[in-house]
């Protein structure tokens, strides 16, 4: 699943949406004024995931306008390919790739910290070396089916006569599940675009969505609050309560915005698509600071 839509919406953890648009030639839909915001935390896609994103620093050897363009490029190459990349903010708790240009070529270390856990290279120009060091570094990650080395020497060829060593499969990956168990609105038809909204979100960022409860399944409620109408606008209350699988409340989400009321009226499935969306971002906030809780 590419997540690359959910990276725009959470701009701090990858390339600016302005670098997308450029590679893409696609207006960025998310550029546009929303009448809702979310409250999570910018590590929402990795702690639901389990994964660290990575900063895209450094470039040494490059002028300041190719080097800003490569790393851009890196990021935008790396969020297509599954990985949580930044060529602008640092993401918390990120991994930090770094360059070194020679003539037609730059030598990449992939770093947590000060120690190196991969090193590759990537040639051509600079949209080649783009693509490559992207590709790289998510094999680098295993996101492309590779086992992560544990450190630089791990991706080194065998000695001469050795025994080639026996990398151990790749662990499956856990993924919290959930379901949206009921939303509460004053008026029916109002509730439907809500849920829509965070079930896809969610998906996005990588949660089992389900229909229906299981022993494994976070719940998630909703309820909606028109305030009446003053001056041409309704006051919006949303409140979002997330459940532990064994039913422990923890903790809500909530949202609050005066829209014009002829929107409320006439494009509620517009506004709540935006609402639902941005609320899933603390949904799921909550719903990883459960999962990934170490084992008592």
């Amino acid at each position: 699943m590419i997540r690359s839509f959910l990276f725009a919406l959470a701009a701090l953890l990858l390339a600016a949406c302005g670098g997308m648009e450029a590679a893409t030639g696609i207006p960025d839909p998310f550029a546009t004024p929303q009448p809702f915001r979310g409250t999570g935390d910018p590590k929402i896609v990795g702690g639901v995931l389990g994964e660290r994103s990575v900063y895209i620093g450094a470039i040494a050897g490059l002028a300041p306008a190719d080097e800003a363009a490569l790393r851009k490029g890196i990021a935008t190459n790396a969020a297509a390919l599954d990985v949580l990349a930044s060529a602008d903010a640092v993401p918390l708790e990120s991994l930090t790739l770094t360059g070194t240009a020679k003539p037609g070529a730059v030598d990449f270390v992939l770093a947590d910290g000060a120690t190196a856990i991969a090193q590759f290279s990537a040639a051509g120009d600079l949209s080649l070396i783009a693509v490559g060091a992207a590709r790289a570094l998510s094999e680098s990650l295993g996101r492309l089916g590779s086992t992560p080395p544990t450190d630089a020497t791990a991706a080194a060829p065998a000695a001469p006569g050795a025994a080639p060593a026996t990398a151990p499969p790749p662990r499956p990956k856990r993924t919290p599940a959930a379901y949206v168990k009921a939303i509460t609105a004053p008026a029916s038809g109002q509730a439907e675009p809500l849920r829509r909204a965070v079930v896809q979100s969610l998906a996005n960022m990588g949660v089992r969505m389900s229909d229906a409860a299981t022993k494994e399944t976070y719940a998630i409620t909703g309820v909606l609050t028109l305030g009446p109408d003053q001056g041409g606008r309704t006051s919006i209350s949303l409140i979002w309560t997330v459940y532990a699988p064994d039913g422990k409340n923890l903790g809500e989400a909530r949202q609050e915005n005066a829209l014009p009321t002829e929107s409320v009226r006439k494009t509620w499935a517009e506004q709540a698509a935006l609402a639902g969306g941005a609320a899933a971002r603390s949904i799921a906030e909550i719903i990883a600071s459960d999962f990934n809780k170490p084992a008592p």
